[in-house]
């Protein structure tokens, strides 16, 4: 992998190097360079064409740290499914065995989607053809297959590859221990190249071209022609399976807008070598520069988190623990009017998640999220936006392979809990004598703090939900009597 620095000796290089490629243009197109909204026939030597007419604006936003002998490549689907999956190797480690499985199957799935790829510690970057015109398709766009996309897909790629110079990207990948880290990592590595081909590609003229792939590699999947013939309950699927990706352009470019200003390129360059555990730094991106800026944790979530130790234990249940982003809660909380949902984010202090399933077979599932909000009144908007979402989604699932075939709603019972329970009925298959699931939720507050459990085919599911919710309220208040000393709510440099 190429090495770059600030070596005067450089300086000509770099020089002779523009001059070489913007001949380049001219030999190729001639004197004039067509429009950025001109439909084009990817080719090779329009690859290079376009590199050589973003490379002293790309040179000048990156320092002329620019690695010009990266390889341009179009490729085959096939050799895109060959590179996408040996990175979901790469990181399967950080995953439970299923789902470290599913996730080789899901790079493998997504490999006609993906139009350009820098192959990490290669210096290579490939280009799809067939999948800029299999977006088109499926987005119904007509303005992916141009010189202006084609241009941004290639400066996207192109800083991936100064910064794998920079920073080794590789070994910063391979080295992560958990699936938060990594998450937290992606929205730095496509933020911070989404941050430059913005800024490029305005020079350029090509914003529109940058426009276009960024809509296309960030959208919801429900803008996609192929969802309309799935029900609501596997269009929700796809949501919440590809938020966190989605997110990477779009709230990424954000993140590290906000990095840079709290703590500029070092801040950066750190956190793509050391990235956090933890998610909330993508939308307080100040917490990672000053770790004291972040308020202190009134609940101990990770302690509550520890108690299910003796409830749900490994074996014979297999449990996977995690940090929510607010991307895949938005993608949870489709449903909602925006404006509600916003404001019940922003008032989230902190979450964990634990998914735990019966190694039995039986399908036995049981799911415990835990919230902590800024005050009490957020949490008990919370509770009851939950079960206005929970009636939206009766009413949206009654058509396709996974419906609802009834809810029958309650009150929480118990203590000091303030909440909503429901059993409800779900038909896995689209013909009346298809197999059915009941799944029990309970959703309740307590002062700050948000308890929602969730058992799938559990014997008497109604009276489990109760029990870990009150466990749980119980530890949490011993430990707040106890006067258990407030501390950050995750890790972070």
């Amino acid at each position: 992998m190429s090495t770059w620095s600030d070596d005067p000796t450089l300086a000509g290089a770099v020089v002779t190097r523009l001059a070489v490629l913007a001949l380049i243009t001219v030999l190729v197109h001639g004197p004039g360079v067509p429009p950025a909204d001109a439909p084009v026939t990817l080719r090779p030597r329009l690859l290079e064409a376009l590199r050589a007419e973003a490379a002293p604006v790309l040179a000048e936003a990156l320092d002329s740290r620019v690695p010009f002998e990266v390889e341009l490549l179009l490729c085959t689907e096939d050799e895109m499914r060959a590179v996408l999956r040996r990175e979901a190797e790469l990181r399967s480690h950080l995953l439970p065995p299923e789902q470290a499985e599913r996730s080789l199957q899901a790079a493998a799935d997504f490999a006609p989607s993906v139009l350009g790829k820098y192959v990490l510690d290669e210096d290579v970057v490939l280009v799809q053809p067939a999948a800029f015109e299999h977006m088109a398709s499926l987005s119904g766009r007509t303005d992916l297959v141009t010189r202006g996309t084609l241009g941004a897909v290639l400066v996207h790629e192109m800083v991936h590859a100064v910064d794998d110079a920079r920073v080794d990207l590789l070994a910063t990948m391979s080295a992560l221990e958990e699936s938060a880290a990594f998450t937290v990592w992606s929205a730095a590595v496509e933020g911070h190249a989404q941050l430059v081909t913005r800024d490029v590609c305005r020079q350029l003229g090509w914003s529109d071209g940058f426009r276009a792939f960024t809509e296309v590699a960030s959208a919801d999947p429900d803008t996609l022609r192929m969802m309309d013939e799935l029900g609501e309950a596997l269009r929700q699927t796809a949501r919440v399976q590809s938020a966190d990706m989605r997110s990477s352009y779009t709230r990424g470019e954000d993140f590290v807008r906000g990095l840079e200003a709290a703590g500029g390129r070092q801040a950066l360059d750190a956190l793509l070598v050391h990235p956090p555990a933890d998610p909330s730094v993508i939308d307080h991106p100040q917490w990672f520069v000053d770790p004291a800026s972040r308020p202190a944790a009134r609940h101990d979530l990770d302690a509550l988190v520890a108690e299910l130790d003796d409830e749900l234990p490994t074996p014979p249940w297999t449990r996977q623990a995690l940090t929510p982003t607010r991307a895949t809660l938005e993608a949870t909380m489709y449903l909602l009017p925006a404006e509600r949902l916003d404001a019940l984010l922003g008032s989230m202090a902190s979450a964990r998640i634990v998914a735990a399933t019966h190694v039995d077979g039986s399908g036995r599932q049981m799911l415990v999220a835990l919230m902590e909000f800024v005050d009490a009144p957020a949490a008990e908007a919370w509770v009851e936006a939950s079960l206005d979402l929970s009636r939206l989604k009766d009413a949206a699932m009654t058509s396709g392979p996974v419906t609802i075939v009834s809810s029958d709603y309650g009150e929480v019972a118990y203590d000091s809990l303030s909440g909503w329970t429901v059993r409800k009925t779900v038909r896995l298959g689209s013909l009346p004598r298809s197999p059915t699931q009941e799944v029990c939720v309970l959703t309740a507050s307590h002062d700050a703090l948000v308890f929602e459990v969730s058992a799938i085919e559990a014997p008497d599911g109604a009276r489990r939900t109760l029990a870990l919710a009150s466990l749980l309220l119980d530890a949490d208040e011993a430990a707040r009597d106890d006067g258990a000393p407030a501390r950050p709510d995750a890790e972070t440099r």
